[in-house]
């Protein structure tokens, strides 16, 4: 027999896992059946406490606002360009020398 098939799952002993484990297996790092109330609470007589965590998202998905906040953040761009360009001319020679002078670091 190779290593390879000793190690899957199909040969385990014991019953197989649930996909989610309830709240105590999984805090005591039990194998779970998956019952609602799964075998082992039932055994230690914690029925009430077996309760299963919903399940974890894997990613959510770009919903549309997120959609509509890059739109409204590019807009805002595109206007605070046009102020910026708009009083490029307005300052004399001196007063943009004194700005950068004061505004590097």
């Amino acid at each position: 027999m190779s290593s390879d098939s000793q190690h899957s799952s199909d040969s385990r002993p014991g019953p197989p896992s649930a996909a989610q484990a309830c709240l105590p297996c999984r805090n005591k790092h039990k194998r779970c059946d998956g019952g609602k109330p799964c075998a082992k609470c039932v055994r230690i007589g914690r029925a009430g406490d077996c309760v299963y965590a919903p399940p974890k998202r894997r990613g959510p998905r770009p919903s549309e606002s997120i959609y509509e906040y890059c739109d409204n953040l590019k807009n805002e761009l595109e206007v605070q360009k046009q102020i910026a360009e708009h009083w490029k001319g307005a300052f004399s020679r001196e007063s943009r020398r004194k700005i950068r002078f004061v505004l590097r670091p």
